[in-house]
């Protein structure tokens, strides 16, 4: 069953979808920062690890999708069994430890984006699929890696990143400033999932393409998915997916292309969410 139909409840600020029927979803995507994890606790709450194993007890597959890396994760997701991974917003795919889907950015672009790191005009993280470079180290990002249990990295020399290698790049940059830093950039795209920060991937790339190759590799129907997310980089994927769940605190992108919209993370949103589509 589809679920495309979506009535508005005043005064609540989330869409109230026709659920006449147990949807038969076979396959889960949830997105991490925002959505598993709170932005105020820096934390996957207990009440949500719960959740995501009586998912699995149910017979419903679970997959991680992020713009993070896999070594990333290993902090926030101790004592969680998942069933795949979507990382680096699609560029890198596993599914029961094996691959089925990694895209590097194309080099041209790597190496203009090696060129502006040395400007030192934005910060500039290089992602790979075991580490990162970073173009300077802030009070900022320490901080963040610091609440992500990640260790922070030291400076390198960026003429030191093999360009033919490099799965996605985070920047701290204004929406307003997005056209200049991706001038003559030919083959990347730009993905938000924070006021202050975005992902750059590949022009073909995104959650939504990472989806499919889940979906394809397991041979499953879109219609049987359903996805969590919060920002922009989760647009693909909820369009993708048969039923889109956005958070009470995603962004306006995030809550316009989903189907169904559920309280803030903060708020038992993920765990209200599956109950609602009675998955749990």
């Amino acid at each position: 069953m589809t679920f495309n139909h979506l009535e508005y409840t005043i005064p609540s600020e989330h869409h109230t979808l026709r659920n006449d029927s147990k949807p038969d979803i076979k396959i889960a995507f949830f997105d991490v920062d925002g959505t598993l994890r709170s932005f105020k606790e820096h934390i996957i709450s207990q009440e949500t690890k719960d959740a995501i194993r009586e998912l699995r007890q149910n017979g419903i597959k679970v997959i991680v999708a992020t713009g993070r890396q896999y070594f990333q994760l290993a902090g926030m997701t101790d004592g969680m069994e998942w069933d795949g991974y979507i990382l680096s917003n699609g560029q890198h795919c596993l599914l029961e430890g094996a691959d089925v889907r990694k895209q590097f950015i194309n080099s041209e672009d790597v190496a203009r984006f090696v060129e502006i790191g040395k400007t030192k005009e934005y910060v500039i993280r290089y992602a790979l699929e075991d580490k990162f470079y970073v173009n300077m180290l802030t009070e900022k990002m320490i901080m963040e890696f610091n609440a992500a249990i990640v260790e922070a990295p030291t400076g390198v020399d960026l003429d030191e990143i093999n360009i033919n290698r490099l799965l996605q790049l985070s920047v701290d940059v204004h929406e307003e400033e997005e056209h200049a830093l991706m001038h003559n950039m030919r083959y990347s795209t730009i993905v938000r999932w924070h006021p202050d920060m975005v992902d750059i991937i590949p022009i073909d790339g995104g959650k939504g393409v990472g989806v499919q190759s889940i979906l394809d590799a397991l041979g499953m129907d879109a219609r049987n998915a359903i996805a969590f997310g919060d920002g922009g980089n989760d647009v693909s994927m909820f369009e993708t997916v048969g039923i889109g769940v956005a958070m009470g605190n995603g962004d306006a992108k995030a809550k316009g292309a989903a189907d169904y919209i559920t309280q803030h993370v903060d708020e038992h949103g993920l765990v209200n969410g599956l109950r609602h589509f009675q998955l749990i």
